[in-house]
């Protein structure tokens, strides 16, 4: 039987169109990055990213750099 990955929750993200709603970025133990939001999950071609996860990355690249991240 495969391992399970572990994932750590990153960040959430209220949903703009459903009050309530949250989308969770989560990082597994390679430092790979996933998102629940619909443009994440229901990608078909190209690297399963979406904005949520985009903003994280360029937080993580601004920091890496010391650059101000706002």
């Amino acid at each position: 039987m495969p391992r399970r990955k572990n994932y750590t929750v990153v960040e959430q993200f209220p949903s703009s169109t459903d009050a309530g709603k949250l989308y969770v970025v989560k990082k597994d133990e390679t430092g790979a990055l996933s998102c629940n939001c619909p443009v994440c999950v229901f990608k078909k071609t190209g690297a399963r990213t979406c904005p949520h996860v985009e903003e994280i990355q360029g937080r993580w690249f601004a920091i890496d750099w010391g650059e101000d991240s706002k």
